[in-house]
């Protein structure tokens, strides 16, 4: 039976193998010393050659190698050697445990002896160096007063006579069995070593060699490491052996060299695999199976042990053209109830081999038990969710019969079946919200957004350690040496964490990218440059299935509930789970850009919502413009807003001139308070009200209001203007529109405007550089190609991204891209929070900010709203402006007539529809005509 087999070692075994470690290292640095040994240097026989050292092992190596020369001579040149290998070959072959001081001193007696053989021979045979004698000032000493008395011969005879000695006796070794052994490498014999009743050669071995070597001999062949109540056959191809007396029965003697090498003790762990009866079970404690068996045919038989039921059991797989040993993980199969088969072994007492397959199923470390966990209450959700949709019916069943409408006949598959209601009707019914109702609460509840189950991330440390593998793999192709450090698992990619080797650059792996991903098989990988707070690079790659992120989860993390942020909007979550937050109030603009499809719209709506869960309408309000008409217009009615959701790309014109002219006004109000920004502004009111004393409007003029007395300062409210789509503005005034946002994003941050911008074009003609030089922060969504990123983040990257939320935040003041994985919220979702807020108060819309302008109207009745056909009254003479200037630029014509702007446009595109100024081109017209006259 074979037997793990453990044994304990004392403090003192792991000292002399400690000693015994740092003697090889001494000796490797002797080598080094002897390999670059200069008898110039300044050493123990020599002073004063040269300053500097030569050998690289430095003065001490020098010294040392010095002293052996000139005490040893030639000898002197195995020393180094000696020292290193030595306590290597006593710790590799475990004779440390059988090393007591007797064996010891008898070992350094025979290194002594041979010390003085070897000298003296080399001393009487070998020729003296410049430098050092052949032997050495031992060598010449014992020549010198042993030559009166022995002369030459004798002192011949007695230095080998002193070498072969003390070899013996530093060695251990037999002089016979090193006689045999080499006499068999003379005539080219391959023969292995047998039992010593099977070989002539091993006869005289066993005759010659002492009785302590004899019985370990016995032993070793007999009974290595196997219980004493059980034995082990080994069979050939067709045969079994049947004789349980003999210890061991073999056919082959190489197959008996390979089974003997097989270490089988404490190191190999080798697991127990119980047969009891007609099962078959397995030892959760075991860790491994390991097995060994010939290919040739031989294999290990497993005997079953007569003093009990259970047997342990391992086969061992060995490879013909090497003698290393291969260990697979396998696991057991279960026995299915069935009964092993009768085998022509079980007479002989031989049980069939379990079958195994596989790899045995490892415990996940801490990392994987987090990632793999589960909550217990899923079946709770259920059942909630059950619950919920049942209760959802039977309110629209009693809905439906207040309304005088019958749900309960259901339709026919003709169109006659079919029942028709209006629209209310429909979405009062059948819309997945409930009715507005007067909430009791003094903000909305994250009941009104979906709860949905814990979802998993299903990814093993074998998938991460084989990709890791893989990634260092195709960089080498690529001849980019790296090493995996760390892998960070998220919700949508998985980052690995990579080491450089020194000298090589990250953008060399930015480089490759595209072709990184086609060798790694992924979609697209991104590569991140820098990693806050570690010197390494990241490559992200995208999870084989992809974690949702939903908004409710963001909402009730504590991120959230705890941020300090005087407008918090939640984005999602980054790549390693957690949830991101940023304040727009130190943001103080945001750029957001991504090509169709990619979740801008929704990750827009993220942001609405996380600031109507955390902000009331008195501290915030909003201005949105939405051309597309059906993205924003579901908060249309919350009391938030200042007025209705704007859709006419005309009137959004208004709405960014009129915040210009509150920012102008709102600066005014903190000249007079002498305060820097809305801040100081709302904590002067505050302060003046709790000593009792109210200011009136400083602005107010009689003439702005039918009353006679001057409003009370109230507090200033936050303003966020969030436009959908503001392409579809530049197209209507592209520069008239640029230059309200540049005025907005460079001042309105210190009295509490702030834009928040979103396109699907992001092209340079509308991100143009001026509007980016004013909104440091960004949020990049999936685009089509990296001239895009690079347009919205001045980097590459965006073109990587994954779709349906993912996007990159560049923060203000940093250059640091974070990867976020956008929240998901539902259209019925929005809804709620709308509803909810809606049945909490009416909004007071200012009509005033759709209004136009006196000078725009002037424009419009001049010449502005005029028809196509019909030129403009003052055409001619800003052709004549043109013609003799040569400048054709819209704001020269505003400048120049005195006009606005959007008439000067009018009257540029006229000029171009004439012939007179070509198209635009890179923000640029060219005079096609000089001196022309007024004919027009």
């Amino acid at each position: 039976m074979i037997r793990k087999i453990t044994e304990g070692f004392s403090p003192k075994h792991y000292l002399v193998e400690l000693i015994l470690g740092l003697t090889a290292v001494f000796g490797f640095y002797l080598i080094i010393a002897w390999s670059s040994y200069s008898p110039f240097d300044s050493a123990w026989s020599v002073s004063g050659y040269q300053p500097e050292i030569i050998n690289k092992a430095g003065k001490l190596g020098a010294w040392v190698v010095d002293l052996f020369f000139t005490f040893f001579g030639d000898v002197g040149h195995i020393l180094p050697f000696l020292i290193c290998i030595t306590p290597i070959y006593f710790i590799r072959t475990k004779r440390v445990d059988s090393l007591t001081w007797t064996r010891f001193s008898l070992r350094m007696f025979g290194f002594i002896t041979f010390m003085l053989g070897a000298t003296a021979l080399c001393a009487l045979l070998l020729n003296n160096t410049p430098y050092h004698l052949a032997g050495g000032v031992l060598g010449g000493s014992l020549v010198k007063h042993l030559f009166p008395v022995m002369g030459k011969f004798g002192i011949l005879l007695f230095g080998v006579a002193l070498t072969v000695l003390g070899f013996v006796f530093c060695s251990g070794a037999s002089l016979i069995r090193l006689l045999v052994a080499f006499y068999h490498w003379i005539t080219m014999q391959n023969e292995r070593t047998a039992p010593p009743e099977n070989s002539p050669h091993n006869a005289e071995e066993y005759a010659a060699s002492t009785e302590t070597e004899r019985a370990e001999n016995e032993t070793a062949i007999s009974a290595p490491a196997y219980n004493d109540s059980s034995s082990v056959h080994i069979s050939g191809l067709e045969t079994a052996q049947e004789d349980k007396t003999a210890p061991i029965s073999v056919d082959n003697a190489d197959m008996l060299e390979k089974f003997d090498a097989y270490d089988l003790g404490a190191d190999q762990n080798l697991p127990h695999v119980s047969i009891a009866g007609d099962d078959y079970s397995y030892d959760d404690e075991a860790q491994d199976v390991r097995h060994v068996a010939e290919q040739s045919g031989l294999r290990p038989a497993f005997i079953q042990n007569g003093a009990s039921n259970a047997t342990e059991t391992a086969d061992m797989f060995t490879s013909d053209d090497s003698d290393s040993v291969h260990i697979p993980e396998v696991k057991l199969m279960p026995s299915n109830g069935v009964r092993p088969t009768a085998n022509p072994l079980s007479a002989a007492g031989v049980v069939e081999p379990v079958e195994v397959m596989g790899k045995i199923d490892k415990k996940p470390t801490a990392l994987f038990e987090k990632i793999e966990e589960e909550l217990d209450d899923d079946a709770e959700l259920a059942a909630q969710f059950a619950q919920q949709e049942a209760a959802r019916e039977q309110a629209r069943q009693i809905k439906a019969q207040e309304m005088g409408i019958s749900l309960a006949e259901p339709p026919t598959e003709s169109d006659a079946g079919l029942r028709t209601i209006s629209i209310d009707q429909a979405i009062a019914l059948f819309g997945d919200h409930k009715a507005p109702e007067k909430p009791t609460t003094d903000m909305p509840s994250l009941d009104l957004l979906d709860q949905h189950s814990s979802q998993t991330v299903n990814v093993t440390e074998t998938e991460l350690r084989a990709t890791s593998q893989r990634i260092e793999q195709r960089l080498r192709d690529f001849n980019v040496k790296a090493t995996v450090k760390d892998v960070l698992v998220g919700p949508v990619v998985t980052r690995y964490e990579l080491e450089l080797q020194p000298g090589v650059k990250a953008s060399k792996v930015t480089s490759i990218d595209t072709d990184l991903a086609r060798a790694l098989t992924f979609k697209a990988i991104r590569v991140a440059e820098t990693i806050p707070g570690k010197p390494y690079i990241g490559i992200e790659t995208p999870n084989a299935k992809r974690q949702n992120v939903y908004l409710r989860d963001v909402l009730d993390s504590e991120t959230f509930r705890n941020s300090t942020a005087l407008l918090p909007m939640a984005l999602g979550k980054d790549i390693s789970g957690k949830p991101v937050v940023i304040d727009l109030a130190r943001t103080p603009h945001l750029l957001v850009a991504g090509s169709t499809g990619s979740g801008k719209s929704v990750g827009i709506n993220t942001m609405i919502l996380s600031l109507l869960y955390r902000v009331k309408p008195e501290e915030v309000k909003f201005i949105m413009i939405d051309p597309k008409v059906v993205e924003l217009s579901v908060y249309n009615g919350i009391p938030h807003l200042l007025t209705e959701v704007v859709t006419d790309m005309k009137k959004a014109a208004n709405a960014l001139r009129w915040c210009v002219d509150e920012m102008e006004r709102r600066y005014q109000l903190l000249a007079k308070l002498r305060v820097r920004n809305i801040e100081g502004f709302n904590e002067r009111i505050d302060a003046y009200r709790a000593e009792g004393v109210v200011i009136p409007d400083p602005l107010w003029k009689p003439s702005d209001s039918m009353d006679t007395t001057p409003p009370i300062l109230e507090r200033l409210n936050y303003i966020v203007l969030i436009v959908d789509e503001f392409a579809d503005l530049m197209m209507v005034a592209g520069k008239q529109i640029e230059e309200l946002i540049a005025r907005l994003t460079q001042k309105a941050r210190a009295v509490g405007i702030h834009v928040i911008l979103a396109t699907q074009r992001p092209s340079v003609d509308v991100i143009t550089g001026l509007i980016k030089s004013n909104i440091p922060s960004r949020i990049a969504f999936t685009v089509v190609q990296r001239n895009d990123s690079r347009t919205i983040l001045d980097q590459n990257g965006a073109e990587a991204l994954l779709g349906r939320g993912d996007m990159l935040y560049l923060a203000n003041g940093t250059t640091e891209l974070m990867r976020v994985h956008g929240a998901f919220m539902t259209d019925d979702e929005v809804n709620r929070v709308a509803d909810d807020w809606r049945a909490r108060g009416k909004p007071n819309y200012i009509s005033s900010i759709l209004e136009s302008s006196e000078e725009d109207e002037a424009d419009n009745e001049e010449g502005y709203g005029a028809s196509d056909d019909e030129l403009d009254p003052l055409f001619d003479k800003a052709v004549e402006v043109v013609s003799s200037t040569g400048m054709t630029s819209t704001s020269f014509i505003q400048r120049r007539l005195k006009v606005g702007f959007n008439r000067a446009a009018n009257i540029m595109e006229q000029m171009e529809q004439q012939g007179i100024v070509s198209e635009m081109r890179n923000g640029k017209r060219e005079l096609l005509v000089r001196n022309t006259s007024s004919d027009y």
